[in-house]
């Protein structure tokens, strides 16, 4: 028989803003949640697969609500890749593809400039290339994407426009040999950018390898990093011209590599033991703290620019991408998780009323939990259970409209089949901009 007791007790505002904690609008378990925020509160996301990532979604709260911005109407596309490069300006790639053989499919590259309200189709005015193209935007009108490699030479191919896409030419990539005086095919992964002068480009390389590129002219003129010799560059960050990191990873190994001089040395390495996952991602919050992650979604965090690494936060799930704006932080995984971490709370004290009665009863329990609470206002109510990791448990009210006083039950069963096991958990309750918090351990 499993018991329950429940102690209905106040959370502590510094927890909460201390806990990454999921505010993924998607209810199904197994999806991979992607997408961007351009500010602390204005973000978009996306479902990731195939045939599902049909609709974006947009919040203007930091997650507090969200709201359906763009659809696809013809089920066989969706999306691929999509980004906002402020509130009005974007770029998506959609891809169309027969569900039944030969299986034909075809990429289209689309441009907003009135917030997704309608795309131009901007595929003919982009370099023909067999390729799923990495893009990367400076602003609206500079923008970067790597293409294939270019053969005789094998140096990866990056173009650049600065009219906003209607004009693309060439880059100048170096051409790479391992051995000497043999050439490397290699192609960009991702680009990063400190300014519009100096920025990055991981790349996959042949052989299962990896290598960097990097430029100081603002993308003219590319120049060999870290050299050929660690699996596929999977992602990099600097805080300045000489100190970043990067990714490193094959299906059986990954590395976070840590340099003070644009990788003409490597000052810390940690591999899959060291960090006990395969990391994914990395984000260099300041030249003091960095945050990583991957799968299994184990949060470690560096406070000493990564001459160590401390576990900060347990989330089963594979992570896949970190993101800070200013303070807060927003992280995009598998089975529905979207956490949000903020140093200022998202639950202000001076938005805290103590007159909406929010209890939890009985203590002990056996089967069921009842929560209570008074509304008085004609504003929507969210009521949620998070486990202590940041994990939705379940919405036990989305956003209806409710008054008087409200008795909810919770029969201890989570929506997203999350194993429901002993400990702390937390409810949380919001009405318009108020919020209320209780926690309360449960015990097998």
């Amino acid at each position: 028989m499993k018991i329950y007791i429940v102690i209905a007790l106040l959370f502590p505002i510094s927890l909460i803003s201390q806990e990454w904690i999921n505010i993924s609008p998607f209810t199904e378990y197994d999806n991979q949640v992607v997408g961007h925020f351009v500010s602390e509160n204005e973000g978009w996301i996306r479902k990731h697969g195939m045939y599902i990532s049909q609709e974006i979604y947009h919040t203007f709260d930091g997650g507090d609500n969200w709201e359906i911005t763009y659809s696809l109407e013809d089920t066989l596309e969706y999306f691929v890749f999509f980004k906002m490069i402020d509130s009005i300006n974007g770029w998506s790639t959609i891809k169309w593809r027969n569900n039944h053989y030969p299986y034909e499919n075809y990429y289209s590259y689309q441009k907003t400039a009135n917030g997704c309200s309608s795309w131009v189709d901007m595929t003919s005015y982009l370099p023909e290339e067999n390729y799923d193209k990495t893009f990367y935007f400076i602003d609206q009108n500079v923008v970067f994407y790597g293409a294939n490699c270019d053969p005789p030479d094998y140096n990866a191919k990056i173009y650049k426009t600065t009219d906003g896409g209607y004009n693309w030419y060439l880059t100048e990539t170096p051409i790479i040999y391992y051995p000497d005086p043999y050439p490397v095919d290699y192609r960009v992964n991702s680009f990063f950018f400190l300014d519009e002068n100096f920025g990055w480009a991981s790349c996959s390389a042949a052989m299962d390898g990896g290598v960097s590129i990097y430029t100081t002219d603002g993308g003219e003129t590319w120049n060999v990093g870290l050299e050929f010799g660690y699996p596929d560059i999977g992602e990099m960050q600097f805080t300045n011209q000489f100190y970043g990191g990067a990714i490193s990873r094959n299906a059986y190994l990954s590395y976070l590599l840590i340099t003070e001089d644009n990788f003409e040395n490597v000052l810390y390495q940690y591999d899959s033991t060291d960090l006990n996952q395969t990391v994914y991602t990395l984000y260099f919050q300041d030249n003091s703290t960095i945050w990583v992650t991957g799968d299994p979604g184990i949060i470690n965090r560096s406070t000493n620019g990564g001459e160590t690494f401390e576990v900060f936060q347990e989330i089963s799930p594979k992570l896949m991408k970190i993101q800070f704006v200013n303070d807060t932080g927003y992280i995009f995984g598998d089975d529905n998780n979207l956490l949000k971490l903020s140093n200022s709370s998202d639950i202000k004290n001076d938005t805290i009323i103590n007159n909406c009665n929010l209890t939890v009863y009985p203590n002990p329990s056996n089967s069921f939990i009842y929560i209570t609470f008074d509304n008085n206002s004609l504003n929507k109510v969210f009521l949620s259970i998070y486990n202590i990791k940041g994990q939705l448990v379940e919405n036990l009210i989305d956003g209806s409209y409710t008054q008087n006083n409200q008795v909810t039950v919770w029969n201890g069963n989570s929506n997203f089949r999350n194993e429901i096991s002993s400990g702390i958990y937390i409810c949380k309750l919001k009405i318009a901009n108020n919020y209320f918090i209780k926690k309360f351990i449960m015990l097998k």
